[in-house]
């Protein structure tokens, strides 16, 4: 059988990121002297990596992958994958979802630990034809509450609580959301710099013409677990993902920020042509942990 393996947490100290240098009579011999040091250090480090993990796919002579997220903007994590021969091969965006004063359900939503069994067989239905794809952790963490109609089960969601500390917010929204947004009353609701809180949401699935009832019970989470803010991740072609763009009203955060993009990045071990094929034109499977 086929294994996978996410990469997590991959950053680069400042000292090795790329900065503009001072241009003198030499400068060309002794930038083209550094990056070659650094490509050697680079390569040896990413030979180190991979052969440690891919070691027990090629003993047992095993398929497998790894795969990881990253940003689109992140220049310098795409650059060092690609150089470790992993290759973009999806599109995965992260949506906010926020409210300002959030309401239950009204036709009311249960935990869904009673209906286990159910809600796995509805998710593995609903997740099919995704790639990567795992529910052995869906009841491990945060709460899974479902929507029921006549005793019929017809949405479910997981909800995990989160609570990050942001050391760096670049850019015009980072400003705004840092600077301005806690200040205010009624948006301070939504964000502080101190200690940004919100909803993971993740292993969503809906009935079929129901996919409004997502916000619903995102709305419902927010409004059980004491929280304003929510955040998603999809494959940016998964059909989920576009009708929570295009048909559903996300909140005041998303009018701001929008849909951050990132790839998934893919180093496949031992496989066929025709299983990688597969992947790139498969929507993925993303899970809150990973991105959490």
């Amino acid at each position: 059988g086929r294994r996978s393996l996410y990469v997590r947490y991959l950053s680069m100290a400042k000292g090795f990121k790329p900065r503009k240098q001072k241009k003198t009579l030499f400068s060309s011999t002794k930038n083209y002297i550094d990056t070659q040091r650094k490509s050697a250090l680079r390569d040896q480090i990413g030979d180190q990596i991979t052969n440690h993990f891919e070691a027990p796919f090629i003993d047992e002579d095993r398929e497998g992958a790894f795969y990881a997220y990253v940003e689109s903007d992140n220049i310098n994590s795409r650059n060092l994958c690609l150089s470790m021969d992993f290759e973009p091969v999806r599109t995965v965006q992260t949506l906010l979802f926020s409210r300002f004063y959030p309401s239950e359900a009204k036709c009311g939503a249960t935990t869904g630990y009673a209906d286990q069994l159910v809600i796995k067989k509805k998710l593995a239905e609903f997740y099919g034809d995704y790639s990567f794809y795992f529910e052995d952790q869906v009841f491990d963490e945060g709460f899974y509450f479902v929507l029921k109609k006549k005793d019929q089960i017809i949405a479910g969601i997981r909800a995990t609580p989160v609570h990050w500390q942001l050391m760096e917010y670049p850019g015009f929204e980072g400003w705004l959301m840092t600077e301005i947004l806690p200040y205010i009353p009624l948006t301070n609701k939504l964000f502080s710099p101190a200690e940004f809180r919100f909803l993971a949401f993740d292993y969503i699935f809906h009935e079929d013409g129901k996919s409004a009832q997502v916000t619903e019970l995102m709305e419902h989470c927010c409004a059980l677990l004491g929280f304003n803010v929510g955040m998603i991740w999809g494959d940016a072609q998964a059909p989920i993902t576009q009708n929570l763009l295009k048909n559903i009203n996300l909140g005041f955060l998303h009018s701001i920020v929008g849909a951050v993009s990132a790839e998934l990045m893919v180093r496949f071990i031992n496989t066929e042509v025709d299983y990688e094929q597969i992947i790139h034109k498969q929507p993925v499977f993303v899970s809150a942990l990973d991105m959490t």
